[in-house]
């Protein structure tokens, strides 16, 4: 909890510097939720801008931090407001919100925050945050993190979930009786059938991964086509190599389906961070680390690797040998 020692600091401070935040530019403001948090928790930081139509509007750029102490969390896109006091027809009012956390405790300055309009700068005023620390009772004994709760799924979340397996085993049942027909028929008139070659699912996902990585795309700064197809590689594999249909499922549907898989629930795991990862930098617009990056793709070919049939090719190379001997 925040000591009262540190509410106080807060007080003096923000009182002797005369940092106000209700007292900026008339052109530009900027508002914090919340000042006072716990270490590790989030608050939202709103900066307000009012400009003519004609105006161009250059906006501060934040990464993944504003200071060393506070760290950007999401970066949220920029709103249209009105307000009855400013013409609709010459002046619009901007809103850009991000969501922001310290993980070191102490008193922290956010500071002043530019936005150029028209070539001119405008400046916000500067505040606090002041981030405390959960008192911690030492008297007691350490406690083990307590691990998520598996609830059961209830029997209607299983029809939800599984009720297009038994219509997709029915189409699968009647597709193999037309095939069958159409091979008995093809068979009598021809005498041979010449079997169809399918390329393993691994050999397809690995050229395509091989591909992606040639071309070099978060290197450019294309991240958001280099996730996506990183997500639909996955999904691709997945679903030809388990025979599960994830590429139409959101990432939270996956978790569920990936279980009756036989994949390690390790790798499973791995799985679902990358793909809402991707998720991320595709819909809101974040933008991966370098590492990030890497380990997506990284991830992408140790799912292949750890999960590639083999059997299959060995089995292919048998027969072949035995028929030769013959």
């Amino acid at each position: 909890m925040i000591t009262f020692f540190r509410y106080i600091v807060l007080i003096l401070a923000i009182t002797v510097l005369g940092w106000n935040v209700n007292a900026q530019s008339e052109r530009v403001r900027i508002n914090p939720f919340s000042q006072e948090l716990l270490i590790g928790e989030q608050t939202r930081v709103e900066l307000t801008v009012y400009a003519r139509v004609d105006e161009k509007i250059i906006w501060p750029e934040f990464t993944d931090t504003v200071t060393t102490q506070i760290e950007i969390i999401e970066s949220h896109p920029i709103d249209t407001i009105f307000e009855d006091s400013i013409s609709k027809q010459t002046i619009i009012g901007y809103q850009k919100q991000w969501v922001i956390s310290s993980f070191d405790s102490g008193l922290w300055a956010f500071p002043e925050t530019t936005v150029w309009i028209d070539s001119i700068p405008f400046s916000t005023n500067s505040f606090l945050l002041a981030i405390g620390t959960v008192d911690v009772d030492t008297a007691k004994g350490f406690i083990d993190i307590v691990e998520p709760i598996q609830i059961p799924m209830t029997l209607w979340e299983y029809i939800q979930a599984y009720y297009h397996y038994p219509l997709i085993g029915i189409g699968v049942l009647f597709a193999l009786a037309i095939l069958a027909f159409i091979i008995g028929k093809n068979a009598k008139k021809e005498g041979q059938i010449t079997p169809k070659i399918s390329i393993p699912a691994h050999i397809t996902a690995l050229e395509r991964l091989n591909q992606l990585e040639s071309e070099q795309l978060w290197q450019s700064g294309a991240f958001k086509a280099y996730h996506i197809q990183i997500s639909d590689i996955i999904r691709e594999y997945i679903e030809n190599r388990f025979h599960v249909p994830v590429k139409e499922s959101t990432t939270d549907e996956l978790k569920h389906l990936l279980k009756i898989t036989r994949m390690d629930k390790n790798l499973r795991k791995e799985v679902l961070e990358s793909l809402g990862l991707s998720d991320l930098v595709k819909f809101a617009k974040a933008t991966p680390l370098p590492h990030e990056n890497e380990d997506s793709i990284a991830l992408a070919y140790k799912l292949v690797d750890q999960t590639k049939i083999v059997e299959e090719i060995k089995e292919e190379s048998s027969t072949k040998k035995a028929t030769d001997n013959e």
